[in-house]
């Protein structure tokens, strides 16, 4: 067994295969989930002979409720962030269990009387994930890796996932837990995207009295809560009771962040956005600037 990537460090793609049973019921579960990430239970062996792995895959039926799968999969092996070992003797490779793959797609195969998955390793995920956790960290002041994982499913355009995933917390986590007040925002937002303010209101609010419980009178996720209270009533057109809320965010922003950040910059034109809808438009045009400005010194230049 040998850690040896130079060998194949001039290949550009490496063509792997494993075979396998699994239930129906997952892999209709699977085909509900092209174009998702997903990652071994445990270390991954895979094969470079393919036949060696159909016939894996259809080896002695268990039962009616068992498909044939053969996973192939494609890996650039010039990435540093992937990990494997090779094993000579039997024509494998073996991935570390934090390798990351995407369900390319999934289609039965006629000739071989089995069902193909096509997963791939093209881009260095792995690369991404602390760059993001650290913008998470920054633009939403949020330290927890639950939280974050959460976040991670909407980076990745799975967002019902990232629904699914917070309410999971809320069912499992119990009510004193450190994170429930930022599930509880989360779902919120989830809410406020569908257009449901009612909904989202109550959730927003529920997080805010949860944050004064627990949390100093200035801390950063309680300027959060007032925020996004706030853009719920502009949003219903309660216009003075929106101000209220954000302009209670801002101080507690300036608190905080005493030089330019990116969310009291996000604060000031949420104030801005309130006044134009109350249509002071010079008002308004003043804080648009003002966060335009704060923004420009803080987000890189491609910053969208």
């Amino acid at each position: 067994i040998q850690l040896n990537k130079k060998k194949y460090q001039n290949k550009k793609i490496l063509k792997l295969y494993y075979g396998q049973k699994i239930l129906k019921i997952q892999l209709d579960e699977l085909n509900k989930h092209i174009g998702y990430y997903i990652s071994p239970n445990g270390f991954l062996s895979t094969s470079f002979n393919k036949n060696n792995s159909i016939a894996l895959a259809k080896s002695k039926i268990l039962s009616d409720e068992y498909q044939s799968i053969l996973f192939q999969f494609e890996i650039n092996p010039t990435f540093q962030e992937i990990t494997f070992v090779e094993i000579s003797e039997t024509q494998e490779l073996i991935f570390n269990i934090d390798t990351i793959f995407k369900i390319n797609s999934i289609e039965f195969d006629i000739s071989l009387e089995l069902w193909k998955i096509d997963l791939i390793y093209n881009n260095p995920i792995r690369n991404k994930l602390q760059t993001y956790f650290q913008s998470i960290k920054k633009f939403r002041n949020e330290n927890s890796f639950l939280i974050f994982f959460g976040h991670l499913f909407t980076e990745l355009n799975q967002s019902k996932q990232s629904e699914i995933y917070f309410d999971i917390l809320l069912d499992c986590l119990s009510s004193d837990h450190e994170d429930i007040a930022s599930i509880h925002n989360q779902i919120g937002n989830f809410m406020a995207d569908k257009g449901q303010l009612k909904l989202a209101l109550e959730k927003y609010q529920h997080a805010y009295e949860i944050r004064r419980k627990k949390l100093p009178n200035n801390h950063p996720h309680i300027a959060i809560s007032l925020n996004n209270i706030g853009l719920i009533y502009k949003d219903e057109g309660n216009f003075d009771k929106a101000l209220d809320y954000c302009q209670k965010a801002l101080i507690i922003d300036e608190i905080n962040y005493p030089k330019d950040h990116v969310l009291k910059a996000m604060t000031i034109e949420n104030i801005g956005g309130i006044y134009k809808e109350k249509y002071l438009f010079s008002k308004a045009k003043t804080y648009f600037l003002r966060a335009l400005n704060m923004s420009k010194s803080v987000l890189p230049p491609n910053h969208h």
